[in-house]
């Protein structure tokens, strides 16, 4: 079932949100957004953008607090709303110049007046996030009234209340879950939801953690080689230098004067090529 798997219906989401006892509050995205899915309009040559849907409290649990204007409010979510739209900070700097006066607008989207109601901090990156190598220009709210006759749309996002542990969270989602509806109007869809907590962190680097894995393996074996290639060669160093340590010896050297002074020179060499390295 792909990507369906692991996304949810309206209905189920509003059930999760009212029946869960370890989430503060659960949000969530539209998994389906595809890229230049807006145009930006009325500024001479239609200009693409990429927008997502989100549900109303999404900026709320991921703790992102606007650097202009205000979050989306109640009435911006329900059907039949004034369309409404907040900007990511590079779109903003890109498309309208920094301008704060942009926000409480209206902007012509794909032909449709939209208000600009927040300007996103910049810090803030959705992409990087939860679609590496996508960048989102601006974000709509997610009416779930509009969506509830479709199907597994919504990637869910929650934040812990303060003393809830993860098994203690994913033991609340093993029981709420079954009892989710993908539809309230089929009693039928009943137990079809299962899922899986998976902390922030871990969703964001657990995806990166095979390919840095095999990254470091390789520089490993790459120094590895330097290493041993390096000892060749001050053997073969030393080995051409023993009429000189002989000489010295002569002279007077003792084994230990002979010593330190190798391990100087290989010190040195060492501490060069340190500083090249780093750089």
């Amino acid at each position: 079932c792909g990507f369906s798997c692991e996304t949810y219906s309206a209905d189920a989401f509003e059930e999760f949100q009212a029946q869960n006892h370890s989430f503060q509050d659960v949000a969530g995205y539209f998994a389906f957004s595809t890229e230049d899915n807006y145009r930006l309009m009325g500024r001479g040559e239609p200009v693409p953008a990429t927008g997502i849907f989100v549900t109303r409290t999404f900026f709320q649990v991921l703790g992102v607090q606007p650097s202009l204007g205000r979050l989306f409010a109640p009435d911006d979510a329900r059907k039949g709303s004034h369309p409404v739209a907040l900007l990511a900070n590079a779109y903003w700097k890109r498309q309208f110049d920094a301008d704060p006066a942009i926000v409480g607008k209206a902007i012509d989207l794909n032909g449709q007046p939209v208000t600009v109601v927040w300007v996103l901090p910049p810090s803030f990156d959705f992409g990087a996030v939860f679609s590496p190598g996508e960048k989102v220009d601006l974000f709509a709210p997610f009416i779930l009234d509009d969506w509830r006759n479709n199907g597994n749309d919504l990637t869910m996002i929650g934040r812990l209340k303060t003393g809830v542990s993860l098994p203690q969270a994913q033991a609340d989602v093993n029981l709420v879950m079954p009892q989710l509806y993908f539809n309230t109007k089929r009693p039928d869809t009943k137990g079809y939801y299962k899922g899986t907590l998976t902390p922030l962190k871990t969703y964001v680097t657990g995806r990166l953690r095979g390919p840095l894995m095999m990254l470091w393996s390789a520089v490993g074996a790459i120094l590895l080689i330097v290493c041993v290639n390096l000892s060749n060669l001050l053997l073969a160093r030393a080995a051409t230098r023993s009429k000189e340590f002989a000489l010295r010896s002569a002279l007077g050297a003792g084994r230990m004067r002979l010593v330190r002074q190798l391990l100087t020179e290989s010190l040195v060499l060492s501490v060069a090529g340190a500083v090249l390295g780093v750089g």
